[in-house]
């Protein structure tokens, strides 16, 4: 068989147990179906910043247009701290010769679109419905959006996918 084509992929979508409460989100269409044809890069940004498995849960808080990565009950804020991963993980993955990216939907580090921002007052706001509504430029599909400008995204089996154009 032919290289396989190598993609960037959430580590909790290939069934890795790296979520906040230690599950996963194994997604068995990406590993059994598509893995006959992608060589997969796993990438968790809460993990490899440096948060440990469990851990308290991450929101994004204020402006919609700029918000903060704060924890959900302590509420310390961790912005600077992705930022700072995202660029750096961004610069590595960019020697990986990747031809997209598929990240898990809804996350507040690695959700690309239609991710909930909270306002001062707990309640979720609108965040839009395109990436062009959130420029959250810590998060790991932000950073990746401006390294790989050649990528396309839409969305599948409810996981946002970034693709070669």
């Amino acid at each position: 068989m032919e290289d396989k084509i190598r993609i960037g992929v959430s580590t909790c979508l290939l069934g890795q147990q790296v979520r906040f409460d230690g599950g996963h989100k194994h997604d068995r269409y990406l590993t059994n179906t598509l893995g006959e044809y992608l060589d997969f890069v796993p990438v968790c940004p809460e993990v490899e910043a440096g948060f440990p498995v469990p851990r308290e849960t991450f929101r994004l808080v204020g402006d919609p247009e700029n918000p903060r990565l704060v924890t959900s009950r302590s509420h310390i804020e961790h912005t600077d701290r992705m930022l700072g991963w995202a660029k750096k993980r961004v610069r590595e993955l960019e020697k990986e010769n990747l031809c997209g990216f598929i990240f898990k939907s809804d996350s507040p580090s690695s959700g690309l679109m239609r991710v909930k921002v909270y306002n001062p007052k707990g309640m979720a706001g609108d965040t839009g419905s395109g990436p062009e509504h959130e420029p959250r430029r810590f998060s790991l599909p932000a950073q990746a959006a401006h390294a790989f400008p050649w990528l396309g995204q839409r969305r599948s089996h409810g996981q946002t996918i970034s693709m070669c154009a």
